[in-house]
């Protein structure tokens, strides 16, 4: 255990004492303060709760286990590698991006959305991306590399979103989450990565446009010109 990863499942499970005390009561404060709920995002501009939904879960105690069983398993690693303020703000980022990628498809929805798994989901990936061939033990029995569970999951997620999927499950939030977690942790990489590639498909094209053409012009030895 690391210190950042107890801060977390601390306020998550106090937050979800409180929530259930509040819920137990019927006044369901929280709900209707803290979740995101698109609406109240994109008309009444109470961008807070981009960051409060990540600290609430749904009545069912499986969505917290499971979600705080990953940041138990993952979390010492990862924040092993970033260190504590870089582990902190990358859980943040990647909680509020996949706010922000439900606020995308669903801008004006009254339906709330709440729970860290965006931020589970970007974990997940970080684990796969520094440790790619550790095995993880799928359905606590069948040995996986990490790559492999990750790459399989991402496209679960990517066919939940796109068939519509009416499950009470924010898959958009899942995948961006990862989207988010992959451009941050590969952002030193990414950018000349892609200007390279650029460059060599501009390379590419422009080579397309040359013909090389045998000419023996009057007072030009050479048998080759290109045009």
């Amino acid at each position: 255990m690391t210190p950042m990863v107890k801060i977390l499942l601390g306020l998550n499970l106090g937050a979800y004492v409180l929530l259930t005390i509040d819920r137990t009561a019927h006044t369901y404060f929280m709900d209707q303060w803290l979740s995101l709920i698109p609406l109240a995002v994109t008309t009444g501009g109470e961008i807070w709760r981009l960051v409060t939904y990540l600290f609430l879960h749904g009545q069912s105690p499986l969505h917290i286990m499971l979600n705080m069983l990953i940041l138990w398993m993952f979390g010492p690693e990862i924040e092993r590698v970033l260190g504590r303020r870089q582990f902190i703000f990358y859980y943040l980022l990647t909680g509020v991006g996949a706010g922000l990628c439900s606020l995308a498809v669903t801008p004006f929805s009254p339906h709330a959305v709440m729970g860290a798994s965006g931020a589970m989901y970007a974990l997940l990936l970080a684990f796969a991306l520094y440790f790619p061939n550790q095995y993880l033990l799928l359905f606590f029995f069948l040995p996986v590399k990490a790559k492999y569970l990750v790459a399989g999951t991402v496209v679960l997620e990517l066919l939940f979103s796109l068939s519509g999927v009416q499950d009470g499950i924010a898959h958009v939030a899942h995948l961006g989450g990862m989207v988010f977690g992959y451009l941050w942790l590969k952002r030193r990489t990414l950018l000349p990565d892609l200007k390279y590639r650029w460059l060599r498909l501009r390379g590419w094209w422009y080579r397309r446009k040359f013909k090389v053409v045998r000419s023996r012009p009057e007072g030009n030895k050479r048998p080759w010109s290109i045009h």
